[in-house]
């Protein structure tokens, strides 16, 4: 049983109690309703932009992969309408980032620079297209620092925590994480759930510490109960230290059959051996959905279906060829791991050898990736 937010790491000074998860999900929900309606009577393209914004934030928390649609849809008007206005094409770049099509992004952004977009703007999604892609870290991070030093703000400290996590300074991170919520002034749970979260996938994911990520993920989901990739990966952590029921309660309490379909690839993994006509129950679930979120979307969820295709999926050619796909759209440690993981699942040691021999994987961060390189050069002839 998840135990309560106060016995966690005391990581916010709240002046009230923050609002409880249902409530803030559903005040979210109303928000959406709300524009849509107001945008049906007056198409203006700044309540398009905060709807775009609001159906990112929602898929981002509880996994609505639907409103990655309804974004797209209201980019597509307004292209139709406002194609050659720089806040258009600021929308239209925006969907392309969370979606993981960042070379059709910056190339929008270059479009809006020459409309005439503002360069903040055009910085801070550049910026985090670069980021995404482990680009030009030393230098984000010199500039936000500079930034966050002089307005320091939960907004400035927390892009600064974000730019020194890439980075791997994972323990400054973790100090401009704690000081961008003792900053924070609001009672909405979502910006602390996700600095939690994000400080949990830090210690866990990339510097290969889970036992400093456990109590986060606890809190992000104490905070917000609904918050889909917080309890998956609280339950990959719980299922590690031998907690089953705890790990299932967690993913049954976020699977939907039109959600994200991470949940049932880890319940498929998770129930493999005790329950497994249960499992393949899960498998074909995940399959469906991961198959339907590729089609529409493959550079957003390359990494995870390669992930359950590596797994419950038992595919190792169709994940080695996510991997690569989402290893050429950006470098990062993780996406070297993945494929390597892929190359030496199908039993690819040439591909695996050329990987872990590759120089943008010569200083791992994480350790846990270190030794799979290393193993992965074992094979090397």
């Amino acid at each position: 049983m998840v135990p309560a937010a106060a016995s966690f790491d005391p990581l916010r000074p709240y002046t009230s109690k923050p609002t409880p998860g249902d409530i803030a999900v559903g005040n979210l929900s109303s928000q959406i309703d709300g524009r849509e309606r107001l945008l049906s009577k007056r198409d203006v393209l700044q309540i398009r932009e905060a709807l775009v914004g609001a159906y990112l934030s929602r898929t981002q928390y509880i996994g609505s992969y639907s409103d990655f649609d309804q974004a797209e849809e209201q980019v597509k008007l307004a292209m139709q309408k406002h194609g050659k206005e720089p806040a258009a094409l600021l929308l239209k770049a925006s969907v392309d980032s969370a979606l993981h099509r960042f070379d059709e992004a910056l190339k929008t952004l270059d479009a809006a620079e020459k409309a005439g977009a503002k360069a903040d703007k055009l910085k801070k999604q550049r910026e985090t297209i670069w980021m995404a892609r482990g680009e030009y870290l030393d230098e984000i991070v010199a500039e936000r620092k500079a930034i966050a030093e002089k307005y320091p703000s939960y907004q400035s400290l927390s892009a600064l925590a974000v730019a020194q996590m890439t980075a791997g300074d994972f323990e400054a991170a973790d100090k401009s994480f704690i000081e961008a919520v003792r900053k924070y002034r609001d009672v909405s749970p979502f910006p602390v759930a996700w600095v939690s979260f994000q400080r949990g996938v830090m210690w866990a994911e990339h510097a290969g510490k889970p036992e400093k990520a456990l109590p986060l993920y606890r809190e992000a989901v104490t905070l917000l109960p609904q918050y889909v990739v917080a309890n998956v990966h609280l339950a990959e952590l719980e299922q590690e230290a031998g907690n089953k029921d705890e790990a299932k309660k967690l993913l049954l309490s976020v699977l939907k059959p039109d959600g994200d379909p991470e949940p049932a690839s880890v319940l498929a993994e998770l129930l493999k051996d005790s329950a497994p006509d249960e499992a393949a129950k899960y498998t074909a679930q995940a399959k469906q959905g991961y198959e339907s979120l590729l089609k529409r979307y493959p550079l957003a969820f390359a990494d995870h279906a390669c992930e359950f295709y590596l797994g419950p999926g038992e595919d190792p050619k169709r994940a080695q060829s996510l991997a690569e796909q989402n290893l050429k759209n950006r470098a990062t440690e993780r996406a070297f791991s993945l494929a390597i993981e892929a190359s030496l699942a199908n039993k690819d040691t040439k591909r695996a050898c050329e990987l872990a021999k590759d120089p943008r994987l010569a200083s791992p961060k994480n350790p846990e990736i270190a030794k799979l390189r290393d193993t992965a050069k074992q094979g090397c002839k």
